[in-house]
């Protein structure tokens, strides 16, 4: 059996600079799960388009990527998004600790979304 190369994922380039709000969060905010005054936490942010967007509304943000923000806090909150962060994960392992954790901040809802 060969030994293929190791090869490195660049999970990052999956991260999409968005004009509006994500898909998940706006329909979160259409069925009413995101109501006014809700702190809002971003787990795998990204370029932090729906944090923007939602701090514009008013809400409390915060947000963490491991590549865009890896100082970020992981911070509980009413509302953790997990959004198109699960489908760029290989290892499930990793996967399975990136849901828990988020889950761990999660005080109401919790948003999950893959392709």
């Amino acid at each position: 059996m060969t030994n293929l190369p190791s090869t490195e994922i660049e999970r990052h380039k999956a991260a999409i600079v968005r004009y509006d709000i994500s898909r998940p969060v706006k329909l979160a905010l259409e069925a009413g799960l995101l109501p006014p005054g809700s702190s809002f936490f971003d787990y795998g942010c990204g370029h932090g388009g729906d944090m923007e967007r939602l701090s514009a509304q008013g809400f409390q943000v915060a947000g963490w990527d491991p590549y865009f923000k890896p100082t970020g806090a992981k911070v509980v909150s009413d509302v953790v998004n997990l959004g198109y962060v699960l489908n760029v994960i290989e290892n499930t392992k990793e996967r399975l600790q990136a849901l828990r954790e988020a889950w761990d901040l999660t005080k109401r809802v919790m948003i999950v979304s893959a392709q």
